[in-house]
């Protein structure tokens, strides 16, 4: 199902020709700067040969320098690397007090297909990505804490996290994940919100072009000042996404 109204994620970033990011929305909230900095990071470069063609994501890694905190938000794309038939991208994302992220995204360059309308929202107040990625973050803490083993009970999504092809974007894919494993630590002892991200790392599989799919997590690690939680993306029992990530515990836990 491909979003014809509404906002497509793509929109809100601009890029520069010197590689500068700059987001068209001001995300305050957790969720809502982790699904923006997953997009500066998610930044395809421009294609190099023919022209009709795009980039696919592979994967995305983000390495959390500081806790992300009140934007406005930024990115710079400080290096880009072809090894064909990929090419990788990396990015530095920063707020107003400093770098919060270092992002690698690897991509793969494919045909292009028909794209549908992109437009921006008429009349929204508030941060677009805030609302999205709050009533992802809401779905996710409801569905995960449901379920305190693995989540088997589908989860539908925003038509507003596809892209013009019809699946979802890989920025909500990352964010997808990354809450999912910060509900999975709630779910287990109720200290989310005592929590630093430190580590993401994301695999694309499979375009995610289902409406419904299963969240699947578990902590995979836990100490006195870290924990590691694996998440999945599973439609009809196969992964079409999967990460890992890191948050360091605060000493109130």
């Amino acid at each position: 199902m491909t979003s014809e109204v509404g906002v497509v994620l793509p929109s809100l970033r601009a890029v520069d020709e010197d590689g500068a990011i700059r987001l068209r929305d001001e995300p305050r909230t957790v969720p809502g700067i982790v699904l923006a900095g997953a997009l500066m990071a998610d930044t395809p470069p421009r294609p190099r040969g023919e022209r009709g063609r795009r980039h696919v994501t592979l994967a995305m890694h983000l390495a959390y320098r500081l806790s992300p905190g009140a934007g406005p938000l930024h990115g710079q794309v400080v290096d880009v690397i072809h090894s064909d038939p990929t090419v990788v991208s990396m990015t530095r994302i920063a707020d107003a007090a400093g770098p919060i992220a270092f992002g690698i995204a690897s991509f793969i360059e494919v045909p292009a297909t028909a794209r549908g309308p992109v437009r921006l929202p008429d009349g929204t107040s508030g941060s677009v990505l805030d609302r999205l990625a709050g009533g992802l973050d809401a779905a996710i803490r409801d569905h995960v804490g449901r379920d305190r083993g693995t989540d088997t009970e589908p989860i539908r999504f925003d038509d507003e996290l596809r892209n013009p092809r019809g699946a979802m974007h890989g920025a909500a894919v990352y964010a997808t994940l990354w809450l999912t494993a910060h509900a999975r630590i709630a779910a287990g002892s109720g200290t989310s919100d005592a929590t630093r991200p430190i580590d993401g790392r994301a695999r694309f599989l499979r375009p995610v072009e289902a409406t419904a799919v299963t969240l699947v997590s578990t902590i995979a690690h836990r100490s006195r000042r870290l924990v590691d939680v694996d998440a999945a993306i599973v439609v009809d029992g196969v992964e079409h996404a999967t990460g890992r990530f890191t948050f360091a515990l605060t000493p109130e836990d």
